[in-house]
């Protein structure tokens, strides 16, 4: 259907979901806490999703038109034509195709949309490109663009629409808030993992076992894992615990109220909000002094 739209075009077309959104592999960047961060792995953060789904849910939803300015008045076209209805022929719905245009833009700092014509040069489709497959070049003066799933071609403005987000002097390509928020998510990827340990292993995090005297290496073990075998667990972190032959158990970790846990994981999601520019109670946090009047306000 495409070729007949394009006019008997010999160009070749890979519209499958895979190729077009998703098929490349994610850069990773390393935070100070050693948690990797990938948009994909930001995504596993509850207040990133949360964010990014608010917006790009919202917006999605609006509606879509065109207009053309005429003596200094903005007419719209009628009828409207086909692409602002359904962007993407073959593949997704509108709202899908704004949906995926969003999230590229908010979590990799730019939207790339392959624009196809027909001979006459009327758009004839859009489809949202994956972002991690497509490079930016200033060739002859002129933003040129390199997708892989166009091999061999380069295309011009006139085939790519790229929006940016914070575009810094001199760059070609927007910065993407998985990658300028690496540490504050690096942080809550840290955190989140850190609960699931705690959680997972018991009450204690960790600790060592006193015991008076030497004991052989086979019996070592087996006292330790005697005593895992009991207390580890969230199942078992609750059971009373006997240590016999005088041995005694010594925590070494830090409580989590001493490490202030609920605060930093607190924290992070308001520096989410704060990157997002949404109010916090819209990503479910309220602090002490937001009344519930005042979140009524913001909302």
């Amino acid at each position: 259907m495409l070729g007949d739209l394009f006019g008997g075009s010999n160009e070749e077309r890979a519209i499958s979901f895979q190729s077009i959104w998703g098929a490349g592999d994610s850069l990773a960047w390393q935070s100070d806490s050693g948690a990797n961060v990938t948009p994909d792995s930001s995504f596993g953060i509850v207040p990133f999703y949360a964010a990014v789904n608010l917006i790009s849910g919202t917006i999605s939803t609006l509606p879509v038109d065109v207009f053309v300015r005429t003596n200094g008045n903005r007419v719209p076209v009628r009828p409207k034509p086909d692409w602002v209805m359904k962007p993407d022929l073959d593949l997704i719905t509108g709202q899908a195709h704004w949906q995926q245009v969003l999230i590229s833009l908010l979590v990799w700092g730019n939207s790339y949309t392959r624009i196809f014509r027909d001979k006459t040069g009327k758009i004839v489709n859009l489809v949202a490109l994956d972002p991690t497959n497509v490079d930016v070049q200033r060739i002859n003066g002129r933003k040129m663009y390199k997708y892989s799933g166009e091999e061999g071609k380069m295309l011009t403005s006139d085939d790519v629409l790229h929006i940016t987000d914070v575009l810094l002097p001199g760059a070609l390509k927007g910065k993407g808030r998985a990658e300028a928020l690496k540490e504050n998510l690096g942080l809550g990827i840290a955190l989140q993992a850190f609960a699931a340990r705690f959680f997972g292993g018991g009450v204690q995090t960790s600790g060592i076992i006193e015991f008076p005297g030497t004991l052989a290496k086979e019996q070592a073990k087996a006292l330790v894992e005697g005593f895992d075998s009991q207390h580890r667990g969230y199942r078992r972190a609750h059971k009373t615990g006997i240590l016999s032959g005088g041995a005694k158990y010594v925590q070494t970790s830090t409580p989590n109220d001493a490490n202030q846990f609920l605060q930093s994981r607190e924290f992070a999601v308001l520096d989410i909000a704060r990157a997002f520019q949404i109010p916090p109670h819209m990503l479910g946090v309220t602090t002490g002094s937001q009344a519930r009047a005042s979140v009524e306000q913001l909302q």
